[in-house]
C-alpha cells in the first residue's frame, strides 16, 4: 500500500537527507528524478524516488560528481552506495586553531566570497596574497586543495552555480601553472610524469600533484588529463620517469580503470613505480593494490613519499 503513496518535496527532502533546492537542482539540470505533479503543480514523490535520492545523497557525499551519476539506473545506484564506505563521524573542531590555519581558512572563505561573486580579478588576488604568507608547497595544501574541495562540494549540493565552478577552475589553472612553470628544479633532478587515465576528464588534482611535486625538487612532465596506458607508458620511457602519478577523480567505470592500469603495469614492467590518489582512488583500492601501486589518501602525504623515492633512488 505505501508504494502508491506519494510525498511532498519536504518529505522527500527530510528522508532523503537533501534540501528541497538541491533536490529541484537535481531534476532540473541532471533529471535525476521526475516526480508527478498536481493539478496545482505541486511535486510527488514516490518511496523508490526517494530511495533514489537517499543514493544519489550518499554518493555525492563520498566524492562522485551528480552530474556522472543522475542517469544512472535504481539497482546500479544502490549497488554503488552499498559498497560506498562509511564516512566517520566528523571530529569536533579544537577550541582554537593556530594561527597559520586561521590565516587559511579565512583565505579559503574570502576566496569562495569572490567565485560566489563571480569576481575572478579579486580570485586572483587573494590567491597571489596567500602566496606571500605561505610557502608553495603549503599554499597548495592549506589553501588551494581545500579551497577546490569546497567548491565540488558545493556545486554537488546544488548550492553554487556552474558559472562560478567555471570561473574557480579556470583562475586556480593558470594559478597553478604559474607555480608550476616558474620554480627552479636542478637538471639532474628525478622525474614524475603526472597525468590522469583514460576516462578520468578532471584534470586539477594532477596540476596540483605536478606543482607539489616541483617544490620537493622533482622535475615533472604533465601529459593533461584522459590519457591511454600505452601513451602514459611510451611518455614515461621517452622521459626517464622515476615515478608516475596518476589522478583519479571518479570510479564509475572501473572496469576501464582495471584494464588500463593493468595494461599499463605491463607496458613498465614490475618494477615501475606508480602512484595513485584523488577522490576515486579510495574507492578503487582493489585495483591499485593489484598493480601495485601506492596508495596516496592525501595531497600532503605525496611529499613524504616523494622524499622516500628519491632516497631509495639514491
Amino acid at each position: 500500500m505505501d508504494e502508491q503513496i506519494n510525498y511532498s518535496i519536504k518529505i522527500a527532502a527530510q528522508r532523503s537527507g537533501l534540501t528541497a533546492h538541491v533536490i529541484r537542482i537535481w531534476e532540473k539540470r541532471y533529471e535525476a528524478v521526475t516526480p508527478q505533479r498536481t493539478a496545482s503543480g505541486r511535486r510527488l514523490y514516490s518511496p523508490a524516488q526517494i530511495e533514489r535520492l537517499k543514493s544519489l545523497s550518499r554518493l555525492t557525499q563520498v566524492g562522485h560528481s551528480i552530474g556522472h551519476i543522475a542517469n544512472l539506473s535504481d539497482e546500479q545506484l544502490q549497488n554503488m552506495a552499498s559498497e560506498a564506505p562509511t564516512e566517520a563521524p566528523q571530529p569536533i573542531p579544537p577550541p582554537e586553531l593556530s594561527v597559520n590555519e586561521r590565516t587559511a581558512q579565512a583565505i579559503v572563505e574570502r576566496c569562495m566570497g569572490a567565485v560566489t561573486s563571480l569576481d575572478p580579478q579579486a580570485l586572483d588576488i587573494e590567491l597571489r596574497r596567500a602566496a606571500l604568507q605561505f610557502d608553495h608547497a603549503k599554499l597548495i595544501t592549506h589553501i588551494i586543495e581545500p579551497f577546490m574541495s569546497m567548491i565540488g562540494q558545493q556545486w554537488r549540493e546544488g548550492n553554487l552555480r556552474i558559472a562560478s565552478e567555471h570561473l574557480a577552475s579556470v583562475v586556480v589553472r593558470s594559478f597553478i601553472d604559474s607555480i608550476r612553470t616558474t620554480l627552479q628544479v636542478p637538471d639532474d633532478a628525478p622525474n614524475l610524469l603526472v597525468t590522469t587515465p583514460l576516462g578520468q576528464m578532471h584534470e586539477l588534482g594532477a596540476l596540483f600533484v605536478s606543482a607539489l611535486a616541483a617544490t620537493e625538487g622533482w622535475q615533472t612532465t604533465y601529459l593533461g588529463c584522459n590519457i591511454s596506458a600505452a601513451d602514459i607508458a611510451v611518455a614515461a620511457q621517452r622521459q626517464g620517469a622515476r615515478a608516475i602519478a596518476l589522478s583519479i577523480v571518479y570510479s564509475i567505470d572501473k572496469e576501464t580503470l582495471r584494464d588500463e592500469l593493468s595494461q599499463l603495469r605491463q607496458h613498465l614492467g614490475r618494477g615501475a613505480v606508480i602512484i595513485a590518489g584523488g577522490a576515486g582512488a579510495s574507492q578503487c583500492r582493489d585495483i591499485l593494490e593489484h598493480v601495485n601501486a601506492i596508495y596516496v589518501d592525501q595531497l600532503n602525504e605525496l611529499r613524504p613519499t616523494l622524499s622516500a623515492l628519491r632516497l631509495n633512488a639514491a
